[in-house]
């Protein structure tokens, strides 16, 4: 019997839908407009250095999370505040007018149980619940959170905010985004504590509104770290609910002490209850202009597309954006392709720390935090694909200088809004050094 063909569609999670059915072609993007400078608890309880990527709801609003600010917590938490999770409002069409920033949500720290310091993007569902990750909070051992945090019933009224979950000493709370499946399960990566080398985790939803949610230990990656170690940036699933993932490092590599890192796929087992099965699909070798260390893999039709922090053109510390195409067959393995090898010699920047994200025309966009020219610190990139038997096409569309920000900062992951703007957040950088969110338009 012929082996079965490997034919995958994504399975996105709700949030990332909504901003997928907004893409649209985007256009040579030059002009950057700051939507909103936080202040940090100097002001009215703002946040302070947002330093994960946004999401768009239909109606073109913005949410986003900042590590700091907010309010201190009782007992000398949170020094600089324990996070917040924001709204940006956009003016009414046709007005000039300012974005408008509410505060929904300000973390409270672990002696009440809450989470804080909230440091992964947000995914928002159809009802317009956003659910995130916080770094520390939680239970008595101050490891992390899983949240949700659900609007009011009338315009106005406060958001509320409900813990999923608290992690233990052993399995941290990471920075990496949720997935959420149709059924409303959610997933999470953490990178690893004193027994592991990382873990894939699910959340199951209650039977009935406000029940207790299921944690669920899918995978526990070995501390030999030949099958990946720290999976980070975010699970992709396919239609038969297997998962995707990037493990940053591993120990099957001989370029750097910590391993050059893989791509992995888990599959979902075939009766209920049963274990998950932890497949390599991709080895980087960090050699010949490959990657090592990937940041993130997501879907682009049936195919994997991530950066690399490492490897690429000309030394360790450059990148890549690659490829991977899904075999015919089960026998045959999955075919990596590097589209771009970045050197920081060049006028392009380098050093990818986020995935990548698409438009209608098929161009990917990510950040770099090296950016290349006098006073640029980070860019961000666009690659456009060849025509037939060419390369891609390596542009940078925005360059994050000194002078706007001064000093070192870090340029999240963009996205789209509604048109053919381009939206993230840098952290540190505006008027207080508490950090911005921006757009780039064209």
């Amino acid at each position: 019997m012929p082996a079965k063909t490997r034919l995958r569609t994504i399975y996105r999670s709700l949030g990332t839908t909504i901003l997928a059915a907004a893409l649209t072609t985007a256009a040579q993007a030059q002009t950057e407009t700051v939507l909103h400078n936080f202040q940090g608890l100097s002001i009215d309880g703002d946040g302070a250095h947002p330093e994960s990527s946004l999401v768009a709801d239909p109606a073109g609003n913005l949410y986003g999370t900042t590590l700091d600010g907010g309010i201190h917590a009782p007992s000398g938490q949170c020094g600089g505040g324990c996070g917040t999770v924001f709204e940006l409002t956009p003016p009414a069409s046709g007005s000039g007018g300012r974005w408008t920033e509410s505060v929904l949500y300000r973390f409270q720290g672990f002696s009440n149980g809450d989470g804080s310091n909230p440091d992964s993007p947000l995914i928002l569902d159809k009802a317009g619940n956003l659910y995130g990750t916080t770094i520390s909070g939680g239970g008595s051992c101050d490891c992390g959170t899983v949240f949700e945090l659900s609007p009011p019933a009338a315009p106005g009224g406060p958001w509320t905010e409900a813990v999923l979950y608290s992690f233990d000493v052993d399995i941290l709370a990471t920075k990496t985004p949720l997935l959420r499946d149709f059924q409303g399960n959610v997933y999470g990566e953490n990178s690893g504590g004193g027994v592991d080398d990382g873990s894939i985790y699910q959340l199951a939803p209650p039977s009935s509104q406000g029940g207790t949610w299921t944690y669920n230990l899918l995978y526990t990656f070995p501390i030999d770290g030949l099958l990946g170690a720290s999976p980070q940036g975010g699970l992709a699933q396919d239609q038969d609910g297997n998962l995707y993932g990037a493990a940053a490092l591993d120990g099957n590599c001989n370029v750097g002490s910590a391993g050059c890192g893989l791509i992995f796929e888990l599959v979902k087992p075939t009766t209920q209850g049963g274990d998950w099965t932890d497949q390599v699909i991709y080895q980087f070798t960090g050699v010949n202009g490959d990657g090592m260390n990937p940041n993130t893999v997501a879907f682009h039709g049936d195919s994997l597309y991530g950066t690399t922090q490492n490897g690429g053109a000309t030394s360790y510390f450059t990148g890549t954006i690659f490829k991977l195409s899904p075999p015919a067959t089960e026998a045959e393995p999955w075919k990596e392709t590097v589209l771009y090898a970045f050197d920081c010699s060049n006028s392009f920047g380098c050093s990818p720390q986020w995935g990548v994200i698409f438009d209608k025309a098929g161009n990917l966009y990510t950040t770099l935090s090296n950016g290349q020219g006098a006073g640029v610190l980070a860019d961000i990139f666009e690659l456009s694909p060849p025509a037939k038997g060419a390369d891609w096409t390596p542009k940078v569309v925005y360059g994050f200088t000194n002078g706007n920000y001064g000093g070192v900062f870090i340029v999240s992951g963009v996205i789209f809004d509604r048109g053919n703007g381009l939206y993230g957040a840098t952290s540190p950088g505006g008027n207080a050094e508490k950090g911005i969110v921006f757009a780039v338009l064209p």
